[in-house]
């Protein structure tokens, strides 16, 4: 969890009025006691803006009996010598 969490920076722009602490706790309630956990990606489009990102993708989730399939972008920014997620949205479609 926490290997996933450092992709994250510390600037994370958490969805809703959320706090990055009640993001982290929610996430982990996600992964926490699923038995197995597999995510695919596909058509993934990446745009570089010098040490800015974007990545659209469609993840497709699968985690014991749960298969969700919708829309994500991620904001990336350069951090020293790795891209770390500043904002991520989802959606259908």
């Amino acid at each position: 969890m926490a290997r996933f969490l450092s992709a994250y920076g510390t600037d994370l722009d958490p969805p809703g009025k959320q706090t990055r602490k009640m993001w982290e706790e929610d996430h982990r309630r996600h992964v926490f006691g699923k038995s197995c956990i597999s995510v695919k990606l596909s058509t993934l489009n990446l745009d570089l803006y010098g040490n800015k990102a974007i990545a659209k993708f469609r993840p497709s989730y699968y985690a014991d009996s749960l298969n969700l399939s919708s829309r994500k972008t991620l904001d990336l920014v350069k951090s020293g010598d790795r891209w770390v997620i500043v904002k991520e949205s989802s959606g259908a479609g």
